[in-house]
């Protein structure tokens, strides 16, 4: 192995730990990445076992998104500065779909206040949505990037340690924030519960669109 190689595959072990940093840091720091969870969280039959799944597909999801376009930006030979034009429309997508979202569950659809409105199932599909339009800022400048500083190789290590990073810290955030809303949701009672977990989602919402 040439000393060029071996000062390139430490600079990618550098970039891939950097990579991963900034996905446990940019998870914590958006809650948008964890707190829509806690009104999955409160609806009826949605436990942890329930929950988890669909925490880490909507984080798979989220991050796939960003590696797909990252991948075709660099195939195509694109302008980075076209892809950040589409990262910032995908998250003013994302941010009023989880907006759209939070005010449908201000408002119950059946006369029984105790079910929020969408019910599980459909606000699983909407939040699935949400998270294929929601854009990783970061991850397609930084695996543009090593792409072109590395090869193919070096966008798919960036990619995958970002990935993991972020898709582990939405799950952990998530059920630290499931169990320390879940008791509190519990003894406000259904409708309180239902207007509290929609607040959150709104909030979320609008962080988004104002760019945090």
């Amino acid at each position: 192995m040439s000393v060029i190689e071996i000062q390139d595959s430490a600079g990618l072990i550098g970039a891939a730990a950097v990579a991963a940093g900034v996905g446990v840091m940019h998870t914590l720091l958006g809650p948008d990445h964890w707190l829509p969870f806690v009104a999955l969280g409160r609806q009826p039959n949605y436990g942890l076992r329930r929950l988890v799944p669909v925490v880490l597909l909507c984080g798979l999801l989220h991050c796939l998104a960003s590696v797909a376009i990252a991948a075709l930006g660099t195939v195509a030979g694109a302008s980075l500065t076209a892809f950040l034009q589409l990262t910032e429309a995908r998250g003013v997508l994302a941010g009023l779909a989880l907006l759209s979202l939070g005010v449908a569950m201000f408002a119950p659809t059946r006369a029984d206040a105790a079910l929020a409105a969408p019910r599980g199932g459909r606000l699983v599909w909407w939040l699935l949505v949400v998270f294929v339009l929601g854009p990783c800022e970061w991850l397609i400048p930084a695996a543009m990037a090593a792409a072109a500083r590395y090869g193919p190789q070096g966008l798919w290590v960036v990619s995958l340690s970002f990935s993991l990073a972020t898709i582990a810290t939405m799950l952990i955030a998530t059920l630290c924030a499931v169990g320390v809303a879940r008791p509190f949701l519990t003894r406000v009672g259904p409708q309180r519960a239902r207007i509290c977990a929609a607040s959150l989602v709104v909030l979320c919402a609008l962080l988004m669109l104002a760019g945090f």
